[in-house]
């Protein structure tokens, strides 16, 4: 049987470089040579255990994707909230910066 692990290390690589969750899984499914020459394989049919190890493989690799992307999105939100806290707070009064276009 194929092996379909995915490397923790790459769940992470894959999370870092996405844009989306989507991404993300591309990167895991459609970039793994693995699953390339699985399917190429044509005399070697997939088994029922073979489908199942592979979609029981990706779902959790999409689910570590989903978590590693809702955690840096909480971070960059938690980011915005102490900037809004900060700016809302200023005892300063807000001036505009000098347009340098009126030297």
């Amino acid at each position: 049987m194929r092996d379909f692990s995915v490397d923790p290390d790459e769940l992470v690589v894959a999370a870092d470089h996405a844009n989306t969750v989507s991404d993300a899984f591309t990167h895991l499914v459609w970039k793994d040579e693995r699953i390339g020459d699985w399917w190429s394989e044509a005399t070697d049919q997939p088994s029922d255990e073979h489908l199942a190890t592979a979609i029981a493989t990706y779902r959790a690799s999409l689910r570590a994707a989903t978590l590693r992307l809702a955690a840096q999105a909480e971070h960059l939100g938690a980011g915005l909230r102490a900037s809004a806290t900060d700016y809302l707070h200023a005892d300063t009064p807000l001036t505009p910066h000098p347009d340098p276009s009126d030297d």
